[in-house]
């Protein structure tokens, strides 16, 4: 701190007034100092503890069974009836509204629902039975 102190005394040597107390002005750039360095350190703590909280790393081992589980998801969805298969990937691919995917499909809404449940049961059974294998 001392060393930035007398660096900004140095590189400011031309605009100090003489005049005026050089005592006054290097308590102003140590004050202003500390307090741009508190500042940093609040900054910096406050990134690392957010930065900690947030970030998770990806293990290779976390990323193949991330990799692992969306193929059989698809490979799940491609063996759905074509008419399930059609309103999973609308919902669920396309972020279509029941109500929407009902009137493009012309079908009642209970259908879409009913059939996005069944869609999704049968996803969970396949998922839960890796897990088992795997786990």
């Amino acid at each position: 701190m001392a060393q930035d102190v007398f660096i900004k005394l140095w590189l400011n040597r031309g605009q100090i007034d003489v005049d005026k107390s050089l005592n006054a002005y290097l308590y102003a750039i140590a004050r202003n100092a500390t307090f741009n360095y508190i500042k940093h350190k609040t900054v910096e703590q406050s990134y690392l503890s957010n930065y900690q909280q947030t970030e998770a790393v990806d293990t290779p081992e976390e990323i193949y069974f991330a990799r692992e589980i969306k193929l059989l998801i698809e490979m799940t969805v491609t063996q759905m009836p074509a008419q399930r298969r059609r309103i999973y990937i609308l919902s669920r691919d396309k972020g279509i509204s029941n109500e929407d995917i009902a009137t493009q499909l012309n079908i009642s809404k209970k259908t879409v629902e009913n059939q996005l449940s069944l869609a999704l049961n049968e996803i969970r059974k396949v998922v839960s039975v890796f897990f088992l294998l795997f786990f």
